[in-house]
C-alpha cells in the first residue's frame, strides 16, 4: 500500500530532523526550528477501485475496506498538510532573512539573528502557527502509522488466501527506524 509509505516517509523525516537537531546540540530549538521544509513526493495516487478491493467484501472483511479508504485519505490529508508545513516554513525562512539583523547560518541549517519590535511579534505568531500545525502533523502521524501498516498488512494477508498463487509474494514489516 503505496499510503502506508507516504505516512511512513513523512513520520521519518520529522523524526530524523528531531534526531539531527539533538545530536547536533539544537535540542533548546523549538520544533519548528528543527524541522525544515519536509522532503517527499506530493504525488497522490489515485483512488483505490472497486476492482482492486471488492475481494475483501466477498472475504467478509467489508471493515478492512473501510479501514483501507480511510487511510488512504488520511495519508493525502498529511501529503497537503506536510506541503502547507513548507509553504508556511520557507515563509518564516524568507521572513527571517529579510529582517534579522545580524543573521547567521548556525551547524549548516539554523539561522540565527535578532528581531525587535513588531518584527519579533511576527516572527512570534508564525512559530505559533508552525508549532502547531507541525505538532498536529506529529501527532495524526503517530496514529496513522500504526493503523496504515496493521491494515496494510491485514489486506496483504487476506489477498494472498484469496488470490493464492496469483498474489505476488513480498515482504512487508514495520521500519524500525
Amino acid at each position: 500500500m503505496n499510503t502506508y509509505n507516504e505516512i511512513a516517509n513523512l513520520k521519518r523525516h520529522i523524526d530524523q530532523a528531531f534526531d539531527s537537531a539533538d545530536k547536533e546540540g539544537f535540542d533548546h530549538l523549538p520544533p519548528w526550528a528543527k524541522v525544515m521544509a519536509i522532503d517527499g513526493h506530493t504525488h497522490k495516487d489515485e483512488a483505490l477501485s472497486s476492482k482492486e478491493t471488492s475481494f475483501l467484501i466477498r472475504a467478509k472483511v467489508s471493515e478492512l475496506l473501510n479501514r483501507v479508504h480511510l487511510i488512504q485519505r488520511r495519508g493525502w490529508n498529511m501529503l497537503a498538510t506536510s506541503e502547507k508545513y513548507n509553504e508556511l516554513r520557507m515563509q518564516m525562512d524568507t521572513f527571517l532573512k529579510e529582517n534579522a539583523e545580524d543573521t547567521e547560518i548556525d551547524g549548516g541549517t539554523i539561522i540565527q539573528g535578532i528581531l525587535e519590535g513588531w518584527k519579533a511579534q511576527i516572527a512570534k505568531l508564525e512559530e505559533v502557527k508552525l508549532n502547531s500545525l507541525l505538532g498536529k502533523m506529529m501527532e495524526f502521524l503517530e496514529a496513522d502509522d500504526k493503523e496504515a501498516f496493521n491494515a496494510a498488512s491485514e489486506f496483504k494477508e487476506i489477498a494472498t488466501k484469496h488470490f493464492a498463487t496469483d498474489f505476488p509474494e513480498f515482504a512487508f514489516q514495520k521500519d524500525t527506524d
